[in-house]
């Protein structure tokens, strides 16, 4: 079966058809509703995260290999969930929030990098412009710089990469919720000490 029998859509079916497919299957098979199957949401979640991308689905349309970004991003979910439980109390904080967290800010690191380095390429390729041999042969100066352009291009799309990766495993992460119980402050005959949020203090 392809992704596209998952959604039950036919293979040229247009965007809007595709997301409304998804919904529709996800309200019927999500695990929180009675008749929900779990296996089949987790099913459907993944033809979405491919389908629902414009890149990721002409990538899938062309090659027909789903799983690598996926497997990958499930890889890096795992490693972060448990290199934070190494960090944190299991009970008293949203583990999810905080993988989430986690994943996000390597996502603005790496659209930071992008960024920078459009600006190196901006001045590079200004200067490629400017440089000028004043006897004939090679323009080795402005050989230099472009093959430094090229290597940061290089940089760029490996990073965007990336990025989707993390994003990839950002709607991972976002399909699971975490049950903790928030910490609170509590002042006892001068002093303070943390107890679950809503049990009543030794004195209370």
């Amino acid at each position: 079966m392809s992704l596209y029998d998952d959604l039950g859509v036919p293979k040229d079916a247009d965007a809007a058809t595709i997301r409304r497919a998804f919904r529709k299957k996800a309200q019927k098979l999500h695990p929180d509703r009675d008749g929900g199957d779990p296996e089949q949401f987790a099913l459907v979640a993944a033809a979405w995260g491919i389908l629902g991308d414009e890149k990721k689905r002409a990538r899938y349309d062309e090659t027909g290999d789903a799983t690598q970004q996926q497997s990958v991003a499930v890889k890096i979910v795992a490693e972060r969930t448990l290199g934070m439980l190494d960090t944190v109390d299991p009970d008293t904080v949203d583990l999810m929030a905080l993988v989430l967290q986690s994943l996000r800010k390597e996502i603005e690191g790496g659209r930071q990098f992008i960024r920078d380095a459009e600006k190196i390429i901006a001045r590079r390729e200004r200067a490629a412009k400017r440089v000028k041999r004043t006897t004939p042969g090679e323009n080795m100066i402005a050989a230099v710089l472009a093959g430094d352009i090229a290597a940061r291009r290089r940089g760029i799309a490996g990073t965007l990469e990336q990025i989707e990766t993390f994003e990839e495993a950002c709607r991972i992460v976002e399909e699971y919720r975490y049950a903790f119980e928030p910490m609170q402050m509590v002042n006892v005959m001068g002093g303070a000490f943390y107890q679950p949020m809503g049990q009543r203090g030794p004195f209370g």
